[in-house]
């Protein structure tokens, strides 16, 4: 048998349902840590195993991960040159940027020096934003944001900072004590966090001022979050045994955790954040899952090939999910995680090369300024094939179809406009905006058109979640059109609604990885989405907001590649159902690689070896 020396220990063979044989490897939890030690990067930080970035939400899970498997990390001074930032752009979910950064430090030893101890910490408003910080709601802070290594300079001098929501206050809390601070305000906040147990037992994420948390509504993951700052401010639990029996019954026949007990929820399913949610609270709680065994177990089973863990069965490894595996294994033994990652026979994952005689690269871009007949001989000069105009106007987009076939172009166009009228109102009452992009095809049919027109007035009214799945986004799927949105707001909300997709229920089948709006790359804005970029069609989105002659250079940060046997929307649709759709994100630059690339590996990988067929840039 050949040994691996980096964790995989063993060499053995596996048979397929098919008869073929594939080698097999057994993993354990030394090649957990060989996992996150392959995500290091030349520069000493961490990042994912596939790209050369090495922001602080990649760092925090690997370093939390070594240290809770009793590695020893050398060169933890590269670690805080390198992995403590995060794009300069737009700030994303700044109050997880501060969370990871005050973790990553206080895991490494070096906290640090903050002007005061005690930081009043306040209630930021019930309007939903694009995004949020601890340092204010003002257009700077959340479009001028990101840097190095070095503390932010608001964060060192604050007496005060702000949270909106049970998440952001639990990342401010567990950052604060994270570097030596406490909120100086505990007793208010204490009564604040224990208004939101609903009767059954769960929390709620109350977002309106005079909204009664309802059981419907109670999540496992804020759960956590409430119970977790109730122990960090020494407040009492308002009904311990109650949160204790909504978290058993979270637990799925298959040993993990779902977000809520009942199992007819879209996006419900068994997943590393819920397990590890579920089981941190029982925890602190003094109390165990209902079968223990079955939890380890599951979690056993998100175990690859490569030593990390998936977020769900079958799901490639991430480093968040690798934490969130390790850290729930110590949590059910006792801080001894190795002894329960259990020895196992895996056969590393197989992608199918794409074939190389079959298909062609197109080139497609999202929601680009409207054009005239005569700008498409230039934009198909430029690498255009399939255009998805920000306008609803099917008129518009049949008039240029038109001129396509007069000037025989390999060119199509679609409408992709922003839904801006569209509301959808979220378990505790947030009301979110900018929830849908959807793809229209000037092919549909009148009865199709009445679809779409009677879906956007649906979705103008503010509908609650489940409604807006049944009124809008249900339709719309039905007839063809792909629906993603600009704006997830929430990883909570985010993993629901994507899973939904997912399952092949009414919910997203697409995800906006490359925007243009700095930095770009919205998945480092936003690094939960990482999570789905091989599994819903990464897309490149434009966000034109002028006409072609303005936004003209825009068209050149990000685009999409289709790799099908032709350049119509209908083909864009077959490769983005059979996993042959890649973003790339330009990154202009001496240093470094010169795009970043999302989507299935074998996508990717094809895409790669043809950069010279398809690349825009000199």
């Amino acid at each position: 048998m050949k040994r691996f020396i980096a964790g995989l220990l063993l060499s053995a063979c596996l048979t397929t349902a098919r008869g073929q044989v594939e080698e097999a490897v057994i993993v354990d939890g030394a090649s957990a840590r060989t996992y996150v030690l392959n995500c290091r990067k030349p520069n000493g930080a961490f990042g994912p195993i596939d790209q050369d970035y090495t922001d602080a939400a990649w760092n925090f899970p690997a370093v939390a991960t070594l240290r809770l498997l009793g590695a020893t990390i050398d060169r933890p001074q590269a670690i805080l040159e390198h992995g403590l930032g995060f794009p300069t752009g737009h700030v994303g979910y700044g109050h997880w940027q501060f969370f990871h950064q005050h973790r990553i430090r206080q895991l490494l030893g070096e906290p640090i020096m903050a002007k005061n101890r005690r930081i009043r910490l306040v209630h930021q408003g019930y309007e939903v934003r694009y995004y949020g910080s601890p340092f204010g709601i003002g257009g700077d802070t959340f479009f001028k944001a990101g840097g190095g290594p070095d503390p932010d300079p608001r964060d060192v001098a604050a007496d005060e900072m702000g949270f909106y929501n049970l998440s952001s206050l639990h990342y401010l809390l567990t950052g604060l004590k994270a570097s030596g601070r406490e909120a100086a305000n505990s007793d208010e906040l204490i009564e604040w966090v224990r208004k939101r147990q609903a009767p059954g037992g769960g929390f709620v994420d109350v977002r309106e001022e005079n909204r009664l948390p309802a059981d419907d509504e109670a999540h496992v993951a804020h759960t956590f979050q409430a119970v977790s700052i109730l122990r960090i401010l020494g407040g009492e639990m308002p009904d311990p045994e109650s949160c204790v029996q909504f978290v058993r019954d979270c637990q799925s026949d298959s040993g993990g955790f779902r977000w809520h007990p009942d199992q007819n929820h879209s996006g419900n399913f068994a997943d590393v954040s819920y397990t590890r949610a579920a089981v941190r609270v029982l925890d602190f709680l003094g109390a165990k899952p209902s079968n223990e065994a079955a939890c380890i177990e599951w979690i056993n089973s998100l175990q690859n090939a490569d030593g990390g863990f998936g977020d769900q069965p079958g799901w490639r490894s991430r480093l968040y999910s690798t934490f969130r595996a390790v850290d729930a294994l110590a949590t059910l033994t006792g801080g001894h995680p190795e002894q329960a990652i259990i020895r196992k026979e895996r056969a590393p994952a197989r992608t199918k090369p794409i074939p190389e005689d079959q298909f062609q690269i197109f080139q497609a871009l999202f929601k680009i300024p409207v054009i005239e007949e005569g700008d498409l001989v230039g934009l198909h000069q430029r690498g255009f094939n399939l255009l998805a105009l920000k306008s609803d106007d099917f008129a518009i987009a049949a008039s240029l179809r038109d001129a396509i076939r007069a000037k025989n172009l390999p060119m199509e166009v679609v409408l992709c406009p922003e839904a801006y009228s569209h509301r959808a109102r979220i378990s505790g009452g947030a009301l979110l905006h900018h929830v849908a992009n959807p793809v229209l095809n000037p092919a549909w049919t009148p009865a199709e058109r009445a679809i779409w027109k009677t879906a956007n007035t649906a979705g103008a009214h503010g509908l609650d979640w489940p409604t807006y799945q049944e009124r809008v986004i249900s339709p719309l799927q039905q007839i063809g059109s792909r629906v993603y949105p600009e704006q997830d707001f929430e990883m909570e909300h985010a993993f629901r609604t994507y899973d939904a997709g997912l399952s092949g229920g009414p919910g997203y089948h697409a995800i906006l990885t490359g925007f243009n709006w700095a930095p770009r790359d919205f998945v480092r804005v936003f690094p939960w989405r990482e999570r789905y970029v091989d599994r819903l069609t990464p897309t490149a989105d434009v966000d034109a907001h002028g006409d072609l002659e303005k936004w003209s250079p825009q068209l050149d940060h990000c685009r999409n590649l289709f790799i099908a046997k032709g350049p119509s929307y209908e083909d864009f649709l077959e490769a983005a159902s059979n996993g042959r759709v890649v973003c790339v994100i330009r990154i202009p630059g001496k240093n470094g690689p010169p795009a970043t690339l999302y989507g299935p590996e074998n996508a990717r990988q094809f895409a790669m070896e043809r950069m010279e067929e398809w690349k825009w840039w000199e």
